[in-house]
């Protein structure tokens, strides 16, 4: 399976690596809360009643690259408290000070919060790898970065960084807890030859503890395999919007079967192996089932002509499957452990997401006033941790990080243009400290500056806490 990063699939999905949606269009609805929300935005006393509370209560952070300082973020260890679950939002892909924001939260987190895994948006199962890296194992880091991270982000010293400092860390004899890295989403990405990964990682164990059952669930699959690619933009023979419905059925059931024979033989499984393998290969079986589920939703004969609205059940498929193994992932840490969770922010968001189709946008979609999506996996995510989770949401003024393209910065009344006039170019605000009429202003839909199709929700109830860059550079610098 292809699934395209977030960019592209906002014409049909989201990054996923995760990222299609249902294209449902609510203007009747939400726009005139949206037009009450941007007449506030330009109410001088509101803007001036929320800067002067967000200045007396927002917590600078000096800076966020390589002389960035651990004690910038010590406010966090109060705000934060006992949430076991740290959720971070980009608020776009490709961006420098985003992933450095990353690094140190993560960083400050596990030393001074005793967090002990971090699951970003990229492939579970290419992330095994990855974390046997981090844990000692053999390999190089550009290799291991290369083939365990998703490729929008494989290329970035951002990733190649944290990876680093995990393995030093754990590599600390005085560190006996050791800390771990996950992917969460499905594995199957734009440039990954390896688009059944999760299943051939589950036929791949099945071979050494039931050998004869890994070939039967190869001679009954090796003809469908092939045909396992979803390519939104090219009209291409021979994949999965092709196949018939009995194949389609015949794939699923190969699956299904394969679940019931790790949750049937667990004991003897584990026996030969260990417990560990068992687990992760128990969650590759389940992975390619979430894969399977995922492209069941494409209609048999779909062609990109058709639009994005007739994949409409992609997206919600592959957020609540994102949800589903964090939470696998927050429970392979033990009664005692503690995960961030980093995606883009309409990902880890807590509520309703909707998108601004652009006239004239890069992606040649025709424009739409408002495209409702799907519950993401923050909605699934609250509803599981409840106040056990905090939401970090990334706001920019300035995007500069991409080289060959300028763009305008945010909107002159936009909240983060108002942000920017406080003079304070990285800091952290708690929303849920705002007094009762900013909180209300907060929780009216607002248009926010990142991607080229921009996001609008509740930024008050989506997010726990702003973290708020000025400018964002590029990721890797422009040559």
């Amino acid at each position: 399976m292809r699934i395209r990063g977030y960019e592209v699939l906002l014409a049909a999905h989201f990054t996923r690596q995760s990222q299609a949606f249902v294209v449902v269009v609510i203007a009747l609805l939400l726009l005139p809360r949206l037009a009450a929300a941007q007449t506030a935005t330009r109410n001088d006393p509101v803007d001036r009643e929320f800067l002067n509370w967000a200045r007396q209560d927002l917590h600078p952070i000096a800076r966020v690259g390589p002389k960035a300082q651990l004690s910038d973020l010590e406010p966090l260890r109060r705000i934060i408290g006992n949430a076991s679950v740290v959720s971070f939002g980009e608020g776009l892909h490709g961006g420098a000070e985003p992933l450095e924001f990353r690094n140190l939260l993560f960083r400050f987190l596990v030393e001074k919060m005793s967090f002990t895994a971090i699951a970003i948006e990229s492939g579970i199962t290419e992330g095994y790898g990855v974390n046997q890296y981090v844990l000692g194992g053999p390999g190089d880091l550009k290799t291991v970065v290369a083939r365990g991270v998703h490729p929008a982000f494989n290329k970035l010293p951002q990733s190649a960084a944290l990876v680093q400092w995990m393995r030093e860390y754990n590599a600390d004899p005085k560190h006996s807890r050791k800390i771990e890295f996950y992917g969460f989403i499905q594995p199957g990405s734009d440039g990954d030859s390896k688009i059944t990964l999760a299943f051939e990682d589950a036929l791949h164990y099945l071979d050494g503890v039931d050998s004869s059952a890994a070939t039967t669930l190869r001679n009954r699959t090796k003809a469908i395999l092939p045909m396992l690619i979803l390519d939104r933009l090219l009209h291409a023979p021979n994949q999965y919007s092709q196949l018939s419905q009995p194949l389609r059925d015949q794939m699923t059931a190969a699956i299904a079967d394969m679940i019931s024979l790790f949750k049937i033989h667990e004991a003897s499984y584990t026996a030969a192996s260990s417990d560990r393998a068992y687990q992760l290969a128990y969650r590759s079986a389940v992975v390619a089932g979430q894969v399977d589920e995922y492209l069941r939703q494409v209609p048999i004969g779909w062609t990109p002509k058709a639009g994005p609205a007739s994949l409409s059940g992609t997206v919600a498929v592959s957020d609540r499957a994102a949800a589903e193994n964090v939470q696998w992932i927050k429970e392979q840490q033990g009664h005692d452990g503690k995960i961030l969770v980093f995606a883009h922010r309409d990902h880890i968001a807590t509520a309703l997401t909707t998108i601004r189709i652009p006239e004239n946008n890069a992606y040649g979609l025709p424009p739409a006033p408002m495209v409702l999506l799907p519950p993401m996996m923050g909605t699934y995510l609250q509803r599981r941790y409840g106040v056990q989770l905090v939401t970090i949401g990334n706001l920019l003024a300035q995007d500069t990080s991409n080289c060959k393209q300028k763009r305008l910065p945010a909107p002159s009344r936009s909240l983060e243009a108002l942000l920017s006039t406080l003079d304070t170019p990285f800091f952290l605000l708690d929303l849920r400290t705002a007094p009762r009429g900013i909180a209300s202003w907060l929780q009216h839909p607002h248009e926010l500056y990142g991607i080229e199709l921009p996001d609008t929700l509740n930024v008050g109830k989506a997010f726990d806490i702003v973290f708020f860059s000025r400018l964002v550079t590029p990721a890797v610098p422009c040559s």
